[in-house]
């Protein structure tokens, strides 16, 4: 089964092709607070900048990795990778309390939930079905429209970060 494989590595690396982008784009400088300290009362924009910053520089780390297994074909490691980075995010956004940062976050992390959840499903697919085309048609074009809301999450960031 080697064209399964090789399908489910190729969309594995093109749904997370716009991880590096997306993951530079939240490392961004946050000016003023300490990176994880929550603020006393409410937590200020730069405090969660810092947060996402500090914690995206972690799960970025990640991205290298995820990239090398994708391409070497070692599915195991990819799909750990993927889930480790998933909960990375998931922990890192349950630190940041900041609504006008936490709604982007919370957009960043929903999308590369998204690109996570597809790359399992693209794996089951068998490709000799008759409508096997058609569902690799759909998880395709359900990745690309996750790509550009993380992108676009990922913009967001950026701006609020700045």
């Amino acid at each position: 089964m080697p064209t399964i494989r090789r399908t489910r590595t190729l969309f594995a690396l093109g749904a997370l092709a716009v991880l590096p982008a997306a993951l530079t784009a939240c490392g961004g400088s946050a000016e003023g607070g300490e990176a994880g300290a929550p603020a006393a009362t409410e937590q200020s924009v730069a405090d969660a900048c810092s947060i996402v910053t500090s914690g995206m520089t972690e799960v970025q780390s990640n991205v290298s990795e995820i990239m090398s297994s994708a391409t070497s074909g070692d599915t195991e490691a990819l799909d750990a990778l993927i889930s480790e980075t998933s909960d990375g995010i998931t922990a890192l956004k349950e630190q940041v309390t900041n609504e006008e940062v936490g709604a982007a976050f919370t957009d960043f992390a929903d999308a590369y939930q998204t690109i996570a959840d597809l790359v399992p499903q693209l794996s089951d697919l068998d490709v000799t079905a008759p409508d096997a085309s058609e569902t690799a048609s759909e998880l395709s074009s359900q990745a690309s429209e996750a790509s550009t809301q993380l992108t676009d999450a990922s913009r967001e960031l950026t701006e609020l970060c700045s």
